[in-house]
């Protein structure tokens, strides 16, 4: 099997878990043993990945959206082109349906009304309309990473019968409890506030006798220097033995996000045996929270902290939930949504014309878009 592999960024150049599900995505196709090709924006500089060979085309990720010739140039002979969110998607879509080859996009993000706080009112609408464009193109399956995205794009107006679930796996390997816990709370992700940095300083500021870790990365640091207790430590880690240790001797996770397609940070949590208090709506063990419910968050962690082996408990199932998980069953299941794909495509007439309507539907409406 021939697979194109698009989007506008790849490992190493990395702006959070999305990066690292396209490469676990790419990864497990070679391992299969299929003919893979990765085409992304980026510095040409950054050349190939590990064993991953990659054609980066030296543009903005935002410029990304106009490589329609790049992809079509990449694509000639694949059987099959997979497509990320965001700016990789309708440059992808439009060379395959001019050169009739099957496509499908996985949504590494779906923010829906998010937008607007993420953005601002203005920013944020465009965003929100270009998000729900995207999702109502002809894509041959349109891939989520969590039930609970799936719902939500079926409900921003997604076509049920071709949407499927697919959730990444994590490395429980490298993702593992240790054999002593330390005494501490951490916290994994970007120090914005979707991700709930805000909630994360208060509730550090609650309890000050209680050490918190938070291991990210911002642009507006300044910002939160005056709000950081002397019990929270902000730091950076690459992803490799240092963030892997992070988590083992962690006891309790804390991920207070406000809105998520997935949350893989929370996933690696469970593998590393942490109890979790987050708001996210995958299945765990420990406190599900509100956003922004504050007064909860400290009332779980301070139980936690107090009850050591309710979350040594806690922590051994979570670490059994993330086990079921495992990269073997996502290959399968990844490989699954190709062959049905391409059965189903092998089993059409010939598609032609109808590709070439779609392709001219895509700029139509495109342009449409652009006038409002």
């Amino acid at each position: 099997m021939k697979v194109l592999f698009t989007h506008e960024r790849f490992m190493p150049d990395f702006g959070g878990g999305g990066e690292l599900i396209v490469y676990d995505r790419v990864r497990g196709m070679l391992e299969h043993g299929a003919d893979v090709r990765v085409l992304v924006a980026g510095d040409t500089a950054l050349g190939d990945y590990r064993e991953v060979p990659v054609k980066r085309l030296g543009i903005r990720r935002h410029a990304m959206n106009l490589a329609v010739r790049a992809v079509m140039r990449e694509a000639r002979g694949v059987d099959l082109i997979h497509t990320f969110t965001y700016n990789g998607a309708l440059p992808s879509i439009i060379a395959a349906k001019l050169l009739g080859i099957p496509i499908v996009c996985e949504f590494l993000g779906l923010f829906g009304s998010e937008w607007l706080g993420m953005k601002g009112p203005v920013v944020g609408r465009a965003y929100r309309r270009w998000e729900r464009m995207l999702l109502r193109l002809p894509w041959d399956r349109a891939i989520f990473l969590s039930d609970f995205s799936h719902a939500d794009a079926v409900q921003l107006g997604a076509k049920p019968e071709r949407c499927v679930t697919l959730e990444p796996a994590v490395d429980t390997g490298q993702f593992k409890p240790a054999d002593k816990k330390d005494d501490y709370v951490l916290f994994v992700g970007k120090f914005e506030q979707r991700k709930g940095i805000d909630d994360l300083i208060a509730v550090a500021q609650a309890l000050p006798d209680i050490e918190f870790r938070a291991i990210g990365w911002t642009e507006d640091f300044e910002r939160l220097r005056p709000r950081i207790s002397p019990n929270l430590y902000l730091q950076s880690l690459p992803r490799g033995p240092a963030l892997f240790d992070a988590f083992a001797r962690a006891p309790i996770f804390l991920f207070p996000s406000r809105k998520e397609t997935f949350g893989l940070v929370v996933r690696e949590a469970m593998a590393a045996g942490c109890a979790i208090v987050s708001t996210s709506e995958l299945e765990f063990r420990g406190t599900k929270v509100a956003a922004g419910d504050t007064r909860r968050m400290i009332e779980a962690i301070r139980m936690f902290r107090d009850d050591p082996a309710l979350a040594s408990r806690l922590g051994h199932e979570n670490r059994e939930l993330a086990v079921a998980h495992n990269r073997n069953a996502t290959l399968a299941h990844q490989l699954a949504i190709y062959d049905e794909v391409l059965s189903q495509r092998r089993a059409e007439p010939a598609r032609g014309a109808k590709n070439a309507g779609e392709a001219a539907g895509i700029g139509s409406h495109l342009a449409q878009k652009t006038k409002k």
